[in-house]
């Protein structure tokens, strides 16, 4: 290829890439099928592969030993974002991940919410990446509603709250009294009902919050979204895994949780780490199916 083009494969992500894909097309079975496979099969079948796929995942691991061997080549696995503490002067890595949405680059980032001490950088990090919508899917982002959360160069107020049965909707003010950055506005979406991890809201909500987002997000085009919960995988992963695949099922017409989960998991260690959550996805996406007379028809 370089023999004809120049430059062709030029870093080591796109090679390790390469390889990443032929193992891929080696080691696993297809997974990828037609919305009208999925509506066909019986449930005993339906059962069996969502299990099959779940161990599957669960199993398999690429190429750690020889990511292990070379660390410069760990691409896959980055789990840390870094900001400047300005009181220690130092560079601090919070812990945090680009995901990659279907179709678009770095549209996600996806932190574990902030553990006590760790405010001032987290909000650091939402400025830094210039995220005008932070999802928070446990309801763990506190914001005090008459007064301002005051660090050292970093203050955040809220300037509206719209509450409905499914999630609140605030907007805030961020600044610095330093003016190390430009005022910023963003909006905080918390959603309700999930505080037990492996019991996530009724599947119609789960797509009405999912909707919400996008609606926000076409209204005002945003450069990134932080989808956070306490450790930045279990929740994140179920809810960035189903607006890929939802966006892909209305666009094709198909369906690969499989993939979408394993993709994740290659940008982030235990998206999606249990099975009932992975069968979720599933129960999720017949419920969408369900909501309309035929797939022709989605929106």
């Amino acid at each position: 290829m370089r023999e004809n083009r120049i430059d062709m494969i030029q870093n080591s992500k796109q090679y390790m890439f390469v390889y990443k894909l032929l193992m891929e097309r080696e080691c696993l079975e297809e997974t990828d099928k037609d919305v009208t496979q999925l509506q066909s099969m019986t449930s005993s079948d339906f059962q069996q592969m969502q299990d099959k796929e779940f161990n599957t995942l669960s199993s398999w691991r690429f190429g750690e030993e020889w990511q292990e061997n070379h660390p410069q080549l760990r691409t896959y696995k980055n789990t840390a974002m870094k900001v400047l503490d300005h009181k220690s002067q130092r560079i601090e890595q919070l812990d945090a991940s680009y995901i990659q949405e279907q179709g678009s680059s770095e549209f996600f980032v996806a932190p574990r919410n902030p553990a006590p001490g760790e405010e001032e950088n987290f909000w650091k990090m939402i400025v830094d990446r210039g995220a005008s919508l932070v999802v928070d899917l446990d309801n763990s982002i506190q914001l005090p509603i008459n007064a301002a959360l005051q660090y050292e160069d970093i203050s955040v107020s809220v300037r509206d709250v719209n509450e409905n049965e499914l999630h609140n909707l605030i907007t805030a003010n961020v600044w610095s009294a330093t003016k190390a950055f430009t005022p910023q506005q963003l909006m905080l979406l918390q959603v309700k009902g999930w505080s037990d991890v492996k019991r996530p809201p009724k599947e119609m909500d789960f797509i009405k919050i999912i909707e919400e987002m996008q609606q926000l997000n076409a209204k005002q085009i945003f450069q990134c979204v932080l989808v956070g919960c306490s450790n930045g995988s279990t929740r994140t992963g179920t809810f960035i895994a189903l607006v890929n695949i939802l966006e892909r099922l209305k666009a094709q017409k198909r369906v690969d949780v499989f993939r979408t989960v394993k993709d994740l998991r290659d940008m982030r260690p235990n998206m999606v780490d249990n099975k009932e959550l992975y069968k979720y996805c599933y129960s999720v996406v017949l419920q969408y199916l369900s909501d309309f007379d035929t797939y022709s028809n989605f929106k």
